[in-house]
């Protein structure tokens, strides 16, 4: 996909190996942010790729998202569904108050968060969020990160 920002014109490339969706239940959601800290500025954004997956932590295509910020300010979508690939993709804008802004997405009965930070340009750098979850779920995201990378090159001037 390509999108506008205020630099210009920037291009954002997501790749991921797809795998076959499973016919299975939903037992996992998987919420991955491409930023994990933005700059509270009501304009930067992070794209948030959103699966759900079976028992076994395969894809399971066609399902509806509910997507809430629990807290923080900024704007997201309020709800999505995941393509045949079991994959949803939604931007997250940053709001003007800094500090932690938690998203909740709910799918098939399972529910899944992830904290972004919000703070303003040249707040600590090594400020970061650890990722929580339980140990299935930690381990089915770092297993889907490893294999859905997030690309984005800025145009500078013309």
């Amino acid at each position: 996909t390509s999108t506008l920002s205020a630099k210009g014109l920037a291009a954002e490339v997501l790749v991921t190996v797809k795998a076959p969706a499973s016919q299975n239940p939903v037992q996992h959601v998987v919420i991955l942010p491409t930023k994990g800290r933005l700059i509270n500025d009501g304009l930067s954004s992070s794209m948030l790729t959103i699966l759900t997956l079976d028992e076994f932590g395969y894809p399971v295509s066609d399902q509806d998202l509910e997507i809430q910020r629990v807290q923080g300010d900024g704007s997201i979508p309020d709800t999505a569904r995941t393509d045949s690939a079991g994959i949803a993709q939604v931007y997250y804008t940053a709001g003007r108050t800094p500090g932690v802004v938690q998203i909740q997405v709910q799918s098939a009965g399972h529910t899944a968060a992830v904290g972004l930070l919000q703070l303003p340009t040249g707040a600590a750098e090594q400020l970061t969020l650890p990722p929580s979850g339980s140990q299935t779920h930690l381990e089915m995201a770092a297993a889907w990160s490893a294999i859905v990378g997030f690309k984005r090159v800025e145009r500078e001037g013309f």
